[in-house]
C-alpha cells in the first residue's frame, strides 16, 4: 500500500514542473482581473448599513468599507480569488451592481468563464495526465529493484571480464562493488547496495520473463461447454458435469435451462420484472395497509417477485452448476448478490406471522429489498463494466484519501498553532462599534468622559479609548477608564488581577456579561482550538464553502482570547490561497485522474488478456533498467562521519519516529492548556529541531 502511495506521489512530483507553470498562469490571471476590477470597483464598495451605496470619504459615520472589495491590490486578488471558487460571489457581485451598474455582471462572467471553465480545468487535465501513468500491480517494482538488476547484470560482466569501464565522467563509479562487500554482504551506501533480497526479487522477476518466453503452450482446462449469455453477447462456461450432482448435460431440465437463459427474450423480460419490482420498492411503506388498496396490490406483488427471482435463480443454478464449473453460481459476485436479493425476498414468507425476537430480527432483513435495482447492473454489460472499475481502482481511491488526510492533517497543525483561541469576539466589539447591533449598544468600557458616538476609524484613537481591544494593566489606565472599569473590576466573574497583570481581551469582555450582558463568542462555526476540530473544519472548507469568511476572521485575528481587529495580518491571505489550491483544487482533481486512470485501465485490459499485459509489464521492467550510481565514501574524516551516519541501516527509521513524535506532540497541544505544558512542548520542539 505504501509503495502504490509512494508510486502516487512520484508521478504526481514528476508533473511538478507543469504545475508551477499553471501557478504561475494562475497568479498573472488573478493579476489581470484584480487589476481591471480595481479600475472599475475601487472605493465603490462603501455601504450604509441598510447596504445602501455611499460615495467614497462621505459623512455618514455608520459607512462600512465590505471586506470583500477591489480598493487594494492584495483585497482585489482575494475577491477574485473568491469569485474563482464560487464562495458567496453573488452578493459581493450584487454590492458590485449596486455601486457601478450592469458591467458588473459582465466582469463577473468572464471571470468565472475564463478562470474557473478553462484556467481551472487546465489545473483538473495536468493532474489527470500526471496521475494517468503505468503501474506495475502485479510484481514488486519499485526503482531501487530496477537499478538493482542491472547492477547484478554488471556486477557478472565485472567478473567475467576483469576490466570493467566503470567511471563516469563526473568521477563516480558506476556499478564497482567492493570486494568486501561480496564478502559481508554490506554496503557503504546501502541507498545504492545490492542487498540479498533484492537480488532475490531481481531473480524472482527475471525467472517470470523467461517462463514466459519459454512457455509454447496453455495449461490444460477441464472439458467445458458453452452456451451464449444474452447479458454480454459471448460464450459463457459451463460446468461440463453434473448440475448439483442431479442434472447431467444432456438433462432435458437443463436443457430446457440453457434454451430460456439463452433468449433474448428473456433478458427483455426479466429487466422489466426487474424495474417494476423497483418501482414498487419506491412506492412501499411500513405504514401501508397490506389488507386495502395499493397496500394489498404492494404485499401481493412481492410475492410474484418473489417467485419469479426464486425461479430465475433456480435456472442459473441448474444450467451454470451451484460450486463446480469454470461459470458457476458461486463465482460470480454480481449473481452472489442477486442470490441474496432473492434470499431476503424470500425470508419474510418463509418465517410467517412468527413473534419470536429471534426471527424478528431475521425479518429486519426485508430492508434489504431496496438492493433489487442493483440487480439491472447484472443485465447491463457497460453498466457493469463501470461499477467493476469503481470497486477495481478502490485501492487507489483509499490511496488518494490518505494522502488528502495526510494533508488535512498537516494544515490542521499549522492552523492549530496559529489560530488556536484566536477567531473568537465580543459581542460588542470594532466590528459593532456605533451600529447599534452590538450587546450591549454601545462598550461600558469606554472612559467615563467619552462624549463621541463610538464611530471611531482611526485605530491610535481606537487604541487610547477601547481597553477592551487594547488591553492594558491597572497602574496603565486613565482615571476615567478606571471609573468605567471599577464597578466590576475583581468582582465574582473578573479576576482577580494584580495591578501590574495585563489581562485578556477576553477577561475584560467577560468582565461586564452580569452587568451588561456580554458574551465572548465564535466568529465563524469552524474553530482551531484543537486538532480534531481544525482538521473537521479543514474538511468542511474543502467544500470551498464559508472559507472567505475564515479565511478573513483568521486575518483580524490577534492572538490566544483577543479581539480581532480588521486587516491584522493582511499576509494569511497567502496561507488560505495555499490551503484552497492544494486541499480544495488538488486533492478534488486527485480523485479525477485516479478515476480516469481505472477506467483507462479497465479498457486496455479488456481489449487484452492478462498474459499479455505481464508480458508487456515485464518487457517495460527490464527495458526501464539503468546503470547503478554507487558513490564512494569521502575520505575527509568529517563527512566520512556523516556519510557513516547517513547510511546505517536504522538511521532513517530513526529519524521517522523523530518526526512521528514530533508531530504527535504539535498535535495534542490545544487551547487553554497550562504555562508548564507548553513550557514543555516548547522545550520538545526545540530538542527535535537539534
Amino acid at each position: 500500500m505504501w509503495k502504490s502511495l509512494n508510486q502516487l506521489l512520484t508521478a504526481i512530483l514528476a508533473s511538478f514542473g507543469e504545475i508551477l507553470n499553471f501557478l504561475l498562469f494562475l497568479v498573472l490571471f488573478l493579476l489581470i482581473f484584480s487589476l481591471i476590477g480595481m479600475e472599475l470597483f475601487a472605493t465603490k464598495y462603501q455601504f450604509d448599513p441598510n447596504n445602501f451605496s455611499m460615495p467614497y470619504n462621505n459623512t455618514n459615520p455608520q459607512t462600512r468599507l465590505h471586506r470583500s472589495n477591489f480598493d487594494s491590490i492584495q483585497w482585489a486578488f482575494f475577491t477574485v480569488f473568491q469569485i474563482l471558487t464560487y464562495d458567496n460571489f453573488p452578493s459581493v457581485m450584487y454590492d458590485g451592481w449596486i455601486a457601478v451598474g450592469t458591467i458588473t455582471p459582465l466582469y463577473f462572467a468572464l471571470v468565472i468563464i475564463l478562470g474557473v471553465l478553462i484556467v481551472m480545468n487546465m489545473f483538473s487535465a495536468i493532474l489527470v495526465q500526471s496521475v494517468m501513468v503505468d503501474k506495475d500491480e502485479d510484481i514488486d517494482d519499485d526503482i531501487a529493484l530496477d537499478r538493482d538488476a542491472n547492477a547484478l547484470a554488471l556486477e557478472v560482466a565485472n567478473n567475467a571480464d576483469g576490466s570493467p569501464d566503470n567511471v563516469a565522467a563526473d568521477g563516480t563509479i558506476l556499478n564497482a562493488i567492493p570486494s568486501s562487500l561480496k564478502r559481508s554482504g554490506n554496503s557503504p551506501d546501502r541507498r545504492g547496495s545490492v542487498t540479498p533480497q533484492r537480488l532475490r526479487m531481481t531473480k524472482r522477476t527475471m525467472q517470470q520473463l523467461m517462463r514466459m518466453i519459454n512457455s509454447t503452450t496453455p495449461p490444460p482446462q477441464p472439458p467445458v461447454s458453452t452456451y451464449g449469455a444474452p447479458e454480454d453477447g459471448a460464450a459463457v462456461q459451463v460446468n461440463g458435469g453434473k448440475s448439483l450432482y442431479l442434472f447431467a448435460p444432456s438433462n432435458p431440465i437443463r436443457r430446457l435451462s440453457r434454451f430460456i437463459l439463452k433468449r433474448r427474450e428473456y433478458t427483455w423480460v426479466m429487466s422489466s420484472i426487474i424495474f417494476v419490482s423497483c418501482v414498487g420498492t419506491a412506492l412501499d411503506s411500513p405504514l401501508q395497509d397490506t389488507s386495502t388498496g395499493i397496500g394489498l396490490v404492494l404485499d401481493s406483488s412481492n410475492l410474484v417477485f418473489a417467485v419469479i427471482f426464486s425461479t430465475e435463480m433456480a435456472l442459473n443454478v441448474i444450467a451454470r452448476g451451484l460450486v463446480q464449473g469454470p461459470d458457476a453460481f458461486v463465482k460470480d459476485s454480481w449473481r452472489l448478490l442477486d442470490g441474496f436479493i432473492v434470499f431476503v425476498s424470500v425470508l419474510p414468507y418463509c418465517l410467517g406471522d412468527s413473534k419470536s425476537d429471534a426471527l424478528s430480527g431475521l425479518r429486519s432483513l426485508r430492508a434489504f429489498r431496496a438492493l433489487r435495482p442493483l440487480r439491472v447492473i447484472n443485465k447491463l454489460p457497460s453498466l457493469k463494466l463501470v461499477v467493476n472499475t469503481l470497486f477495481r481502482c478502490m485501492p487507489d481511491m483509499g490511496r488518494a484519501l490518505l494522502f488528502a488526510f495526510f494533508m488535512l492533517f498537516l494544515f490542521g497543525l499549522m492552523s492549530l498553532s496559529l489560530f488556536k483561541g484566536a477567531l473568537h469576539t465580543c459581542s460588542v466589539s470594532p466590528y459593532n462599534y456605533g451600529l447599534g447591533t452590538g450587546t450591549p449598544v454601545n462598550p461600558p468600557w469606554f472612559p467615563t468622559d467619552y462624549m463621541g458616538d463610538f464611530n471611531i476609524v482611526n485605530m491610535t484613537v481606537l487604541e487610547e479609548l477601547d481597553v477592551m481591544t487594547f488591553p492594558r494593566p491597572w497602574t496603565d489606565l486613565t482615571e476615567p477608564q478606571r471609573e468605567a472599569l471599577r464597578p466590576v473590576w475583581n468582582q465574582p466573574g473578573c479576576g482577580p488581577f494584580a495591578n501590574d497583570f495585563t489581562p485578556t481581551s477576553r477577561d475584560i469582555c467577560l468582565c461586564f456579561a452580569d452587568q451588561n450582558g456580554t458574551s465572548w463568542n465564535r466568529q465563524t462555526p469552524q474553530s482551531f482550538d484543537n486538532i480534531i476540530r481544525a482538521v473537521g473544519g479543514l474538511y468542511e472548507l474543502t467544500t470551498m464553502e464559508g472559507w472567505t469568511s475564515v479565511a478573513i476572521a483568521c486575518i483580524d485575528a490577534v492572538g490566544e482570547n483577543m479581539q480581532p481587529i480588521a486587516n491584522h495580518n493582511p499576509a494569511m491571505m497567502f496561507y488560505w490561497w495555499l490551503y484552497i489550491i492544494i486541499c480544495a483544487f488538488f486533492i478534488t482533481n486527485l480523485f479525477i485522474g485516479v478515476l480516469c486512470d481505472s477506467f483507462q485501465r479497465e479498457s486496455y485490459g479488456s481489449m487484452v488478456t492478462d498474459e499479455q499485459v505481464r508480458w508487456i509489464k515485464l518487457q517495460k521492467k527490464v527495458l526501464a533498467m539503468s546503470p547503478l550510481r554507487s558513490f564512494p565514501r569521502p575520505k575527509n574524516v568529517v563527512r566520512a562521519l556523516c556519510h557513516r551516519i547517513a547510511t546505517f541501516n536504522y538511521f532513517e527509521h530513526f529519524i521517522t519516529l523523530v518526526i512521528l513524535v514530533n508531530t504527535g506532540c504539535m498535535a495534542v497541544q490545544g487551547f487553554g492548556q497550562s504555562k508548564a505544558t507548553e513550557l514543555t512542548f516548547n522545550t520538545l520542539n526545540t530538542v527535535f529541531s537539534v
